[in-house]
């Protein structure tokens, strides 16, 4: 996959996640979307290189209401992985006696 290509489907992902968090009952969220490449070659004796290319791709948020904090990841830059990890993180809010995000600009 081309670099262009993954900067397209972060800016969409981040897009996405945006617009539904924006719309979700969250008082403060964060969101990181990430998609890498790694490169790594096998050597062994008496075998050919081996080339292996990985690619990580996902979305992750952190929401805060009402006192509570979720986390939550999903694999994936669809909107589909943007509503899974939001999902996610609205289900699994905790209570919290801080606030885990950064202070407000």
């Amino acid at each position: 996959m081309a670099d262009g290509s993954h900067h397209e489907r972060l800016r969409q992902a981040a897009s996405t996640a945006r617009d539904l968090l924006t719309h979700s009952k969250t008082d403060r969220w964060e969101l990181f979307a990430k998609a890498s490449v790694t490169r790594e070659v096998e050597l062994f004796p008496d075998a050919a290189p081996k080339e292996l290319r990985v690619e990580e791709m996902g979305v992750a948020v952190r929401s805060v209401r009402d006192g509570r904090a979720g986390f939550a990841a999903a694999s994936g830059l669809e909107s589909d992985a943007a509503r899974r990890a939001i999902e996610g993180a609205l289900s699994n809010e905790v209570q919290l006696s801080f606030d885990p995000l950064p202070p407000e600009h």
